[in-house]
C-alpha cells in the first residue's frame, strides 16, 4: 500500500490549503489541527504524513500536529484557520466538510456502499476527482486532497425512540 493511499485509509477526509507555496520554500512548517485524540486514526494518518514530509524533504518542511481540538474547537473553526493560513491540514468526517460543501454529504447515506471494498473504489476514482475540482471550483482557498475509509458505511443515529 503506498504512503498516500495509507494516509487516505486512515485520516478519513483531509482538507488542505495550497501546498505548493509551502512545498516550493524551504524550512517551512506544516501545521496539521483537528479534533480526535492521539488515539484515533486521525493522528495515525498525520504521523505517516509527517514522517512522509520530513524524511522526503530532509528536514526543510517540519509537520507539527495539533490533535484533541487543540487548535482548533470545531471543524468550522479548523476551516478557518485553513482559508487564513494559521493552520495548513485539518481532517474532517464527511459531515464537517458537508457543513462547508453540502454536495459532499451525498457520501453519507447510510448504505450507499455495499461494503468497504466499493467504498475505496468509489474513493480512488472519477468521483474523488471530480469533487475535488468542484470544492476547488466553489472555495478556491482549500484543496480536498483525500477521502478514505474508515468504516461506519451502515450507521444510523436518532435521539428519539420511535
Amino acid at each position: 500500500m503506498s504512503i498516500v493511499r495509507h494516509f487516505a485509509a486512515v485520516a478519513g477526509l483531509a482538507i488542505v490549503a495550497s501546498l505548493a507555496t509551502v512545498a516550493e520554500a524551504q524550512d517551512k512548517t506544516i501545521k496539521i489541527g483537528f479534533l480526535g485524540s492521539e488515539t484515533d486514526e486521525d493522528w495515525e494518518g498525520s504521523i505517516v504524513f509527517k514522517d512522509y514530509v520530513e524524511s522526503r524533504t530532509n528536514g526543510g518542511i517540519a509537520v507539527e500536529i495539533y490533535p484533541s481540538a487543540q487548535f482548533c474547537g470545531n471543524f468550522r473553526e479548523c476551516i478557518e484557520g485553513v482559508q487564513a493560513g494559521t493552520l495548513e491540514v485539518t481532517i474532517s468526517t464527511i459531515g464537517g466538510f458537508g457543513n462547508i460543501f453540502p454536495a459532499g454529504q451525498v457520501l453519507d447515506i447510510p448504505y450507499m456502499f455495499r461494503d468497504d471494498r466499493v467504498a475505496e473504489c468509489v474513493f480512488d476514482g472519477p468521483f474523488t476527482r471530480e469533487l475535488r475540482d468542484a470544492v476547488l471550483a466553489e472555495i478556491p482557498s482549500l484543496r480536498l486532497m483525500a477521502i478514505g475509509n474508515t468504516g461506519g458505511w451502515r450507521n444510523f443515529a436518532t435521539v428519539s425512540k420511535q
